[in-house]
């Protein structure tokens, strides 16, 4: 998963595609139209980013620090965890 071009065309025209928040999201976009049946749920504690998800039909929720990572080796959802690395955006 990483911005492209493509995935920029997906949001609407008021969103500057020059700003990483609408990068993040358009990359969200771009995942749930390539996979209608996957998950895909934007997780920041940036609650303005959570609102324009919220606005564009995408699950989002707060980072919540304290509740600790959740594996499945460890009991946790089958949920796939996916990092990305700061420079991908």
């Amino acid at each position: 998963m990483a911005f492209d071009g493509d995935s920029a065309r997906l949001l609407p025209d008021e969103f500057q595609v020059n700003r990483e928040d609408n990068q993040i999201l358009a990359v969200a976009l771009g995942e749930k139209m390539r996979d209608k049946d996957a998950p895909v749920v934007v997780v920041s504690k940036d609650i303005n980013l959570r609102i324009k998800a919220d606005a564009l039909g995408l699950r989002a929720e707060d980072y919540e620090s304290d509740r600790g990572a959740c594996h499945a080796d460890q009991g946790g959802t089958d949920i796939p965890l996916v990092e990305l690395a700061a420079n991908i955006l």
